[in-house]
């Protein structure tokens, strides 16, 4: 039975047992160490293995106390498992439980001066493998927040002291969660490579990013930032995180189709899903990133507090201006733009897709050399305006308004009408997303010697 004063017995099965467990009582401490040991408990707990040191001396006089721990081959799920039966902390305890850690620590190596519990000096260096463990949101007056982020299938190399340090993450196959910031919080990754340096200095931390490369099936791209707290007046109503950040790089490859969930939940809800909903194919490439700015202000709708903007080209998108979701059952579709390249920017509170060129859906022959469309503000009372300006066969364009709301916006004055030839066209739709039967279309026609019958007799 293996005891201590602040952890439960933990009964062994007979013969269940294997490795060398040591230690000896010193005057003013104690040393204690672990080889190869293996062991099941009665109620089934496994401890697969691994080799720990542990040393510790009491303080004496202005001589401060210390310890040293080593540890390799070091299960942390294992450890997680029998945490309640073994002598740890209460703050480990509930770091094993409420984030669920697992992985291997490969090495580690640990120093410290003072408390366990509030060391003045220590460090550390090691190396974890297939590591794991749960993100947890934020909360600020009973909303969501960013919180603390999560990770799975991650390889950290790491040296650390009381006053910063370093550390190499890498990712195969696993993910990287961030609650509190998008709606899908959880990302996978097929491979992540990162490098930063980090300094703690009282109560101000701050993180400089080296290096970030990743791939996924979404995206692929390469960044470098800073991140730290945020300064905090006296009687301020804001806290030291989520921080500030400034992050620039650009993704060399994005599918269009997935960008809606990489916009933050500062976005409205309403508004990411229609981006969701109107973005629905092909891939966009070289989209320019740059976030900075406090996170409490993100989307940074006034330019003094921050940058918000990701700007690339696209191609080959299906843009459905107005997602069937916004419209009844009963009433037809909008004719949706096919084949449209361009540039697609978020900048702070606002989307446009500039210098774009795409065809119709459903008019054979009709296409429109200059398309632009917007989101002028994200954040309040959305409208999509979409213009453009096309050209192509008239009777193709009679079968877009008669088949479309645009016929009744005009009252059905086209229903009956028949045209040949090719014409000009300049279309302007406003569009409020939020009040669908509200929307407006301009327009005019430049014809070049058609026929146009607008009744049949």
């Amino acid at each position: 039975s293996l005891a201590s004063p602040r952890s439960k017995s933990c009964a062994l099965r007979s013969g269940s047992v294997r490795g060398r467990v040591g230690g000896q009582r010193l005057a003013s401490g104690f040393r204690f160490f672990t080889e190869g040991l293996q062991f099941d408990t009665a109620e089934g707990l496994h401890w697969p293995g691994g080799n720990v040191y542990l040393s510790h001396t009491a303080a004496e006089g202005r001589t401060p106390a210390t310890g040293e721990f080593r540890a390799d081959r070091l299960d942390l799920a294992a450890l997680s498992q029998i945490a309640s039966r073994i002598p740890l902390s209460d703050t480990a305890r509930d770091l094993l439980r409420q984030y669920q850690i697992e992985g291997l620590v490969d090495t580690l190596q640990a120093s410290w001066q003072g408390a366990l519990s509030d060391p003045q000096r220590y460090e550390a260096r090691g190396r974890v493998s297939r590591l794991a463990f749960l993100g947890r949101p934020g909360l600020s007056a009973g909303r969501a927040q960013p919180g603390w982020p999560g990770v799975a299938g991650a390889t950290i190399d790491f040296d650390l002291t009381q006053s910063g340090g370093k550390g190499k993450l890498a990712i195969s196959r696993g993910a990287l969660e961030f609650p509190g910031v998008f709606e899908e919080p959880r990302i996978p990754l097929d491979d992540v490579q990162a490098e930063a340096q980090w300094q703690n200095q009282d109560e101000r931390i701050s993180v400089n990013l080296a290096r970030l490369k990743l791939s996924s099936a979404d995206v692929e791209g390469e960044f470098k930032g800073n991140w730290r707290t945020a300064e905090v007046r006296p009687g301020g109503a804001r806290s030291r995180f989520p921080g500030v950040i400034d992050l620039q790089g650009s993704f060399t490859r994005a599918t269009g189709a997935r960008v809606y969930r990489y916009l933050p939940l500062a976005i409205p809800q309403d508004v990411r899903h229609y981006v969701r909903d109107a973005m629905l194919t092909r891939t966009a490439t070289n989209v320019a990133v740059r976030v900075r700015g406090d996170l409490n202000d993100l989307p940074f709708a006034d330019p003094r507090k921050g940058e918000f903007r990701f700007a690339g080209k696209v191609q080959g998108v299906t843009l459905a201006y107005v997602p069937r979701r916004l419209q009844r059952s009963e009433e037809p579709a909008w004719p949706a733009l096919t084949a449209l390249s361009g540039e697609l920017v978020f900048d702070r509170a606002s989307m446009r897709v500039n210098g774009a060129r795409s065809e119709v859906l459903g008019a054979p022959g009709l296409s429109f050399p200059k398309v632009e469309a917007q989101i002028p503000n994200l954040m309040n009372d959305t409208t999509v305006l979409v213009s453009g300006e096309a050209k192509g066969p008239l009777g193709s364009a009679l079968q877009i308004v008669n088949g479309s709301p645009i016929s009744e916006l005009i009252g059905r004055a086209l229903a009956q009408a028949s045209a040949s030839g090719d014409a000009g066209y300049r279309l302007k739709l406003t569009l409020p997303i939020h009040h669908i039967e509200r929307s407006r279309v301009e327009g005019s026609v430049a014809l070049a010697g058609n026929e146009l019958r607008i009744t049949s007799d």
